[in-house]
Parts: C-alpha cells; sequence; structure tokens
C-alpha cells in the first residue's frame, strides 16, 4: 500500500467510544499524530505566503459532514476571490462593509443544498481553508448556527513527545481562552487558535514540561505537582475544564468501544 493510500485510509478511520463518565456512545474521526499535524499546517501557512494557489484548500477528510455551513457568518474579500467564483456566490453586506455568505432562516448558508455545497467549485477562500481539526487540537471548539458544531476528532500520539505536545496544546488552549475572556472579548474558536500558534515558544515550553512530569514516578508526580492525580475522577477533571472553558472544551473519558477502518 502507498503512502498517500495509507494516509487517505487513515485519515477516514471513524472510532466509537463510550464516555465513562456520562455512559453515552460518542463517534470521533481520526485526526492523526498532532505534531504531524501542526508541522502540514505550517507548510501550508508557508506556502500560503509565498503564493503557492495549491495551499489553500485544507484538505479536510469531511466525509459527508456539514455542520460547518452552519456558521454564523462566512466572511467573503472580492479581492480574494476570481471573479468567475463571485458570480456564484450570493452575499450580504454587514454594517461594517464586510461581504458575507448569504443565510437561510435556519442558520443554515444558502447554498446548502440536500447533496451538500451547491457551488463547491466556486465556493471562497473561507470555506477552503476551513479546518475544525486546528480546534479539536487547541480543545476549544468551534460552535454554529442552529444548535451545530464542530465534528468530533481524536488525535493519536505516535510517541511521547506528541502528547507532550497534544496537552501543551490544549492547555495553552484554555489558557488563551480565558485570557481572552477575561478581556471581556466574545472569542471565537479561530480567535483562541490564532493566539496558541502565535505563542510557539509557549507550547514548546508547556510541551517540555509535560514530558518532564511524564518521566517521573507516581511519588515524584505527586510531590511535583502537590496531590495525587491518580485520586482525581474524570467527572472533577471534567468539571474543572469546563469551568475555565466556559463549557467550550471536549471533556470526556473514553473507553474504546469500536473502531471502523473505511
Amino acid at each position: 500500500m502507498g503512502e498517500a493510500k495509507r494516509r487517505r485510509l487513515a485519515a477516514n478511520r471513524i472510532i466509537e467510544y463510550r464516555d465513562a463518565t456520562t455512559g453515552e456512545t460518542v463517534t470521533l474521526r481520526a485526526a492523526g499524530d498532532p505534531r504531524e499535524f501542526h508541522d502540514r499546517m505550517v507548510d501550508r501557512g508557508n506556502r500560503l505566503l509565498r503564493g503557492d494557489p495549491r495551499a489553500v484548500d485544507a484538505a479536510v477528510p469531511c466525509n459527508g459532514c456539514r455542520e460547518c455551513c452552519y456558521h454564523a457568518g462566512v466572511d467573503v474579500h472580492p479581492e480574494d476571490e476570481p471573479p468567475e467564483n463571485l458570480a456564484h456566490l450570493q452575499t450580504e453586506r454587514r454594517e461594517d462593509g464586510v461581504l458575507y455568505l448569504r443565510k437561510r432562516e435556519d442558520g443554515a448558508c444558502v447554498h446548502l443544498g440536500a447533496k451538500g455545497c451547491t457551488v463547491y467549485e466556486h465556493r471562497p477562500r473561507a470555506c477552503r481553508g476551513y479546518d475544525c481539526r486546528v480546534y479539536a487540537l487547541t480543545n476549544v471548539l468551534d460552535t454554529f448556527d442552529g444548535a451545530h458544531q464542530q465534528p468530533r476528532w481524536l488525535f493519536e500520539p505516535k510517541n511521547p513527545e506528541s502528547g507532550a505536545f497534544l496537552a501543551a496544546c490544549h492547555m495553552t488552549g484554555m489558557l488563551k481562552l480565558s485570557q481572552l475572556s477575561e478581556k471581556g472579548e466574545d472569542c471565537s474558536a479561530n480567535d483562541v487558535a490564532q493566539a496558541v500558534f502565535s505563542d510557539q515558544v509557549g507550547i514548546r515550553m508547556a510541551a517540555e514540561a509535560f514530558l518532564e512530569l511524564g518521566r517521573l514516578s507516581p511519588d515524584q508526580l505527586t510531590k511535583a505537582l502537590g496531590f495525587d492525580p491518580s485520586t482525581l475522577t474524570a467527572e472533577q477533571m471534567r468539571q474543572g475544564l469546563n469551568t475555565l472553558s466556559g463549557g467550550r472544551a471536549e471533556v470526556m473519558a473514553l473507553v474504546p468501544v469500536k473502531d471502523h477502518e473505511p
């Protein structure tokens, strides 16, 4: 099996879990190794800066998901769009003068049809570049109109270094969300993600700290933290993260049920 096909199949894996604290069965999409995803995201950003038009598309394995078609507002910047694309888009203008895709009364984009996007080949740059896996990496979920929410993604670290990196991204996401909220800002998941990845030094330092903690014995870890982490229940962890994130973090105690290959 070629590497490209292997990565495509891995990206389409669907995993079923049971939340140990609620008993709910949840379905998650495999997002791969968090460090590898981050590096691909950085590479894509660098290619965009170099003007590579192929880097615009995020290449997300949506598999029929249309939740982001209920996004609160998709901006359209005419200077960034080919004229032939603009001709197919129905837009409105906000009070600040910015164009955005028109929405239906149920909160969906006006271009959402029974089989998906009806202007897919002409969709704006904002739609092409949207990647909800970024928000799973920072653990601050993106929410949409009509009680819609981004799909659940599960990152699976390949090694302790990637595990520490994922923990660092989660923690930094919570801290950035808390800091933005304290300023009275009505921050979006994208605002948090931008704040997180603008602080590469902070992420690196946090990842190194998590890696060091992972090397400690149980007694050493208890001494370092000032409490025994093994005594924390899943519900206590859920409540703590919910309090810190205002209910916007993905907090689950997962027990594997099934792993579906595509």
